[in-house]
């Protein structure tokens, strides 16, 4: 997606107006605002769902900085005030998950860590959650899954405390149960897929907010998926791989990508190579429509050097030519 794009839909660099009382000089702040800040962060979630946060991420701290200006500068009561670290706190959130999808690690674990520093200021339990889960996310992807289980740890600590966020207390437990998987942990990641399971089936006919809707079964699918290949279970890690693959649709076609991508990879692991290359070569019609994410075109780049191996079979020097092509 073109960043002309995302100027049309005016998430470019997401401004919230803040009013100037002339007489005084002082800029006051209201409820609007800070709604005006939640739907910013919305609307960029929802477009890292279809598009990948490689060309929102920078969007994204334009938001979290409107916040902090407004903490800094505007006149606001306290109530407000407790609305307005929240709202930041998210918009950061939302930074950092976007950051993290284009590869920007080093502004993905800071906007993190700003955001835990804010729901720490006022006893904010839903995004300490939150951000303690995506930073031990951030751990597991670069291949240091017991950080990442020292935070998975934190994250259900934190978890005690009341929320009433819906699927919320699943996420830890995903986390963990990756973390599980990367340290061959059969029955840790096992535990861990069924207390998230038993999550969502809890929670999963409730409201949730954005940044969270798109936990539910195929998520789930697709997260047992991913660690069953970790532990060497690729039969099964491909069927339930195929089944995530399934329930999204275009909304999360980032997702679906991604989990096409692994569904090849198991496909390689079972020498099954025409099926490999048919869901690598999916996963590249995503990538190429509309999905511009760091995570999809590092693990497609892996597969691609795996099925060269194999670019004497029809259908994977098919695949290589329009992989080479798409990068050219």
């Amino acid at each position: 997606m073109r960043r002309r794009s995302l100027l049309a839909l005016g998430v470019a660099a997401p401004v919230v107006g803040i009013p100037v009382d002339q007489r005084h000089g002082t800029r006051k702040i209201g409820l609007v605002d800070v709604r005006q800040l939640q739907d910013a962060a919305a609307r960029l979630y929802g477009l890292d769902y279809q598009h990948g946060g490689e060309t929102l991420w920078q969007a994204a701290k334009a938001s979290a900085q409107n916040g902090y200006e407004m903490l800094e500068t505007g006149t606001y009561g306290e109530t407000v005030e407790t609305q307005l670290v929240g709202a930041t706190a998210r918009a950061q959130m939302c930074a950092g998950w976007l950051a993290f999808d284009a590869g920007r690690q080093d502004v993905a674990r800071s906007s993190y860590n700003e955001a835990l520093a804010l729901a720490r200021q006022t006893g904010d339990a839903e995004v300490e959650v939150h951000a303690l889960s995506n930073l031990a996310f951030q751990s597991n992807v670069l291949g240091r899954p017991r950080e990442a289980m020292r935070y998975t740890e934190a994250a259900i600590r934190a978890g005690s405390a009341a929320h009433s966020r819906a699927r919320l207390s699943a996420i830890p437990h995903l986390r963990r149960a990756v973390a599980s998987s990367l340290g061959q942990d059969r029955t840790g990641n096992a535990k861990a897929i069924t207390a998230a399971r038993k999550v969502i089936d809890r929670d999963f006919d409730k409201p949730a907010e954005e940044w969270c809707s798109f936990l539910g079964q195929a998520e789930l699918d697709g997260v047992e998926g991913t660690c069953l290949a970790e532990l060497k279970q690729t039969k099964r890690a491909a069927t339930l791989l195929e089944r995530a693959i399934h329930g999204y649709g275009d909304r999360f076609a980032r997702n679906r990508a991604l989990y096409r991508v692994r569904l090849a990879s198991a496909h390689l692991d079972q020498r099954n190579i025409d099926e490999a290359a048919d869901a690598a070569g999916l996963a590249l019609e995503d990538l190429t429509d509309q999905v511009a994410s760091w995570r999809v075109d590092n693990e497609l780049a892996s597969v691609a050097m795996r099925l060269n191996n194999f670019r004497h079979e029809h259908v994977v020097s098919e695949f290589l030519d329009r992989y080479s092509a798409a990068r050219s």
